[in-house]
């Protein structure tokens, strides 16, 4: 189902934007199509702590790191498809996670199966 981008859109660019204000990471995360609940998980953060977050002008320090990783690993997804598939591919069942989704891996502490995916779509040259 991945569609793999061959031009870098313009917002591309845009999404690559470090993210330091709550109201920053809100209007980033609905670019793409992010949920809050999705983004609690990327994150390793509840629901209600990044909900807090977005609420603010600048990021906590120990959060920041946190929701900026999340942030990472979505850029990684939107450089090998396009962003607005990035939500709908997060949450189907995909045979390099053994048939598991990637939300679901992701959920089991395995968030690096989901980089290593993003690593080696990129060095096949599918770009």
């Amino acid at each position: 189902m991945t569609t793999m981008v061959k031009d870098r859109p313009t917002v591309l660019k845009e999404l690559h934007a470090p993210i330091r204000s709550g109201h920053r990471l809100m209007k980033w995360r609905r670019t793409i199509g992010i949920t809050r609940p999705v983004f609690a998980v990327l994150s390793s953060c509840s629901e209600r702590s990044v909900a807090t977050q977005e609420a603010k002008s600048r990021l906590s320090l120990p959060k920041e790191r946190k929701l900026n990783e999340a942030h990472r690993l979505l850029l990684g997804l939107c450089e090998i498809m396009d962003p607005e598939n990035v939500s709908e591919w997060l949450n189907e069942p995909n045979e390099w996670f053994d048939s598991q989704t990637p939300m679901a891996v992701i959920k089991l502490g395995k968030i690096d199966k989901v980089w290593e995916l993003v690593y080696h779509t990129k060095a096949a040259g599918y770009l």
